[in-house]
C-alpha cells in the first residue's frame, strides 16, 4: 500500500485497485483494509 499511495501522491499512477479476499484470520475483506489505509492517508475515497 506504501509503494500505491507514493505513486499516486506522486502523479506517477492515475488510480489505485484494490484486490484481495477474506483474510483467514480476522475474517476481513483485504480490498477493504487496504481502501482504509489509502484512505487514512490521504488518497480520495473516489
Amino acid at each position: 500500500m506504501n509503494h500505491a499511495v507514493y505513486l499516486y501522491k506522486n502523479h506517477y499512477a492515475s488510480k489505485i485497485l484494490m484486490s484481495g479476499g477474506t483474510d483467514k484470520e480476522d475474517n476481513k475483506n483485504e480490498a477493504e483494509t487496504m481502501k482504509a489505509i489509502a484512505i487514512q492517508d490521504g488518497i480520495p475515497e473516489n
